[in-house]
């Protein structure tokens, strides 16, 4: 059993604050950490990103809908509208770009967490339904921002739902609460937005980490 089990969400290319991180929370091999997805594009280092991540026991990485974006284009050979898959193709070779596509074909889209008598469902889009798997795999990764607008009100009895992939500044924005880029919490705590926004450091986001031993919170600026 681990020590302590983090999550953590849209990373987006911030390896730098991402190490910070790691050194605030003093992860160690006794640890475990789930990344809700979006490790790569918009940030400076995506590749360093995936390439340390890949060589973690300890952490699990979800399906993010900038993970699907990076392998749909390589499967199709398509330019990317992020600088991403464009340094996959000019720096590595296609042994490690190989390995990097099956990591990606590998990891989940959902984990269920049991601690301390509570139970997690992780995701990186959006909390857990009846018709989730009854989309298709586009639209769960690309969910309309209509659904988001209920998270507030929403009540849930048997576990807690954690996503990341709309900054938590936004969803402040959208239930007209004050502006901040700390972890987002519903009226009742069953939903948890995680993504603080290191995808946009120029619009304050940050990076944020949540304990869910004890539901402590960390946070790193960029």
């Amino acid at each position: 059993m681990a020590r302590y089990t983090y999550v953590i969400s849209d990373i987006h290319g911030q390896f730098d604050a991402f190490m910070k991180m790691l050194d605030k929370i003093e992860f160690g091999y006794d640890d475990e950490m789930y990344i809700l997805g979006d490790v790569i594009d918009r940030g400076p280092q995506s590749l360093e990103c995936v390439k340390w991540i890949m060589e973690q026991d300890n952490i699990l990485t979800l399906l993010g809908n900038h993970e699907l974006l990076f392998l749909d284009n390589y499967l199709h050979d398509t330019t990317g509208i992020y600088d991403t898959i464009t340094e996959t193709r000019e720096t590595l070779s296609e042994d490690e770009i190989k390995r990097i596509v099956n990591w990606i074909l590998d990891i989940p889209e959902c984990k269920i967490v049991k601690l301390n008598g509570k139970v997690f469902y992780l995701n990186h889009t959006q909390v857990a339904s009846q018709e989730y798997f009854n989309t298709e795999l586009t639209d769960r990764m690309f969910p309309s921002y209509e659904r988001y607008m209920k998270y507030d009100d929403m009540q849930i009895k048997d576990y807690i739902c954690i996503y990341g992939h709309i900054p938590t500044m936004q969803m402040r924005a959208w239930h007209k609460q004050e502006r901040s880029n700390k972890i987002w919490k519903n009226k009742d705590g069953s939903v948890i937005d995680i993504d603080c926004g290191a995808g946009f450091p120029d619009q304050g986001g940050c990076l944020g980490c949540l304990r869910l031993n004890d539901m402590k919170e960390f946070y790193v600026e960029i």
